[in-house]
């Protein structure tokens, strides 16, 4: 039995078809989507595994990075070591070849500083035994020379004395070179027994000769002074005199004179003019007392500082001076040697050796008659001409001690005439006008 289906038509067909192709549109676009989907996860999935891959591979390479830098640096560190034990040990070779060298070069040690002394340092050997720095030996050999002594070796025992030219090269100074030679020079003249010209500023000295001690010396300077005493040559009276001549004509030009002269004037009416020019000349023989008192004062403090603080050498009877030490000494230098003098070399104590006594102590003065104006007499002296007026010397007698033959009466002594400071007897000395520098003439008086 057959049933009858109505056909379809054209458009339910179409609708349909259009719906089953909207539907397989829907699926294709879903399945599209889901593609789409599926490649983004896979995309991103992707891109994470290649950045877990580049992560990984940059973890790795980082590794070896780290290995090769701690490898690098284990090199550095084992090749810092190396560098350091090359160069100890080159350093410990070096110092060891400095310290022979130092050793090598070594030439001992100053004898005054203990400075130890190589062949680059600076010293001296002057005596062939003793070292010295270079500042040790200027400093010895300019304080020595300064002092006008010669420069000895320092060394204990060592007699050895620096030559001017050892000097000049310790020192790099010509002055003292030639204040060594100077002094070197003088010496050998002191050992000779020289004797020094008192003249100021003369450096002549002179070698007595052999005869009597009273010598007279003429000097070029044109000092004339006794070789004995160095005092102004005094014709008419020995050294062991010349202090008690000299106080008593202080004596006389101080106080006797004027008494004598006054006592003189109230008698004689003569004399009463002359009084006047005695009164001209008083402020002259006031300078020239004073001259002689500060003369007389020198000589006696002399005198005492010679007691107080000299003795006498038991050989020769020199005096000798001791500013300190032991009492060992040397007559004429010091007994551990230098400060050479004149003397005559014998050793002796200090304790032991004679004491000095004072030339001035054992001369007595001869009291002055003439400041008793009552005492005074008018004597005559015979065959004895006035130098001034050229008549018979009545009175006080005034006999220069300064010169070979001088003599004047008390009535041209009071009137000053008879003032001078060089020989009246040497060609122009007579005439010549007193040198207010020397020292003026000592009289010896005879009442």
């Amino acid at each position: 039995h057959l049933h009858h289906h109505p056909r379809p038509s054209m458009a339910s067909v179409a609708i349909e078809w259009l719906r089953e192709l909207r539907k397989e549109r829907e699926a294709l676009t879903d399945t599209l989507k889901r593609l789409q989907e599926f490649e983004a996860t896979s995309k991103r999935h992707a891109d994470e595994a290649e950045r877990s891959r580049t992560e990984i591979e940059n973890m790795h390479r980082l590794d070896r990075e780290r290995e090769e830098h701690r490898l690098h640096q284990e090199r550095m560190e084992e090749q810092r070591r190396q560098r350091e034990e090359e160069e100890a040990h080159a350093t410990a070779v070096l110092l060891e070849e400095m310290r022979l060298e130092e050793e090598r070069n070594k030439v001992g040690s100053c004898l005054l500083c203990s400075e130890e002394l190589t062949r680059h340092d600076r010293y001296f050997d002057f005596c062939g035994r003793h070292l010295l720095c270079g500042t040790c030996a200027a400093h010895a050999a300019t304080s020595c020379t300064n002092n006008g002594q010669v420069v000895p070796c320092p060394g204990e025992g060592c007699s050895y004395r620096f030559t001017p030219d050892q000097i000049g090269l310790a020192t790099n100074d010509p002055t003292l070179v030639r204040k060594a030679e100077e002094i070197i020079l003088n010496g050998v003249i002191a050992n000779l027994g020289a004797i020094a010209c008192p003249g100021r500023g003369c450096r002549q000295q002179y070698v007595p000769a052999s005869g009597p001690m009273y010598q007279r010396c003429q000097c070029t300077c044109g000092t004339t002074f006794c070789l004995q005493c160095r005092a102004t040559y005094h014709y008419n009276s020995a050294c062991d005199d010349l202090a008690g001549i000299t106080a008593t004509w202080v004596a006389w030009d101080r106080t006797g004179r004027d008494a004598f002269v006054r006592r003189r004037a109230a008698e004689d009416a003569q004399f009463r003019e002359r009084m006047q020019q005695f009164q001209n000349a008083q402020a002259e023989h006031a300078r020239q007392a004073q001259l002689l008192q500060v003369r007389l004062r020198e000589e006696a403090g002399d005198e005492a500082f010679k007691v107080a603080n000299c003795k006498l050498c038991p050989n020769c009877r020199r005096v000798v001076f001791k500013d300190g030490g032991c009492d060992s000494m040397k007559c004429g230098e010091d007994y551990h040697g230098g400060n050479v003098q004149n003397g005559c070399g014998h050793s002796f104590n200090w304790s032991t050796a004679p004491a000095y006594a004072a030339a001035v102590a054992r001369r007595t003065v001869t009291p002055l008659a003439v400041t008793n104006p009552e005492r005074v007499e008018m004597k005559t002296h015979r065959a004895s001409e006035c130098a001034e007026c050229h008549q018979e010397i009545k009175g006080p007698r005034f006999s220069c001690l300064n010169c070979v033959y001088y003599e004047v009466c008390y009535e041209c002594e009071a009137a000053g005439k008879a003032i001078h400071s060089r020989d009246r007897n040497i060609p122009g000395g007579q005439d010549a006008p007193p040198n207010r520098d020397a020292p003026p003439h000592i009289f010896r008086i005879d009442i």
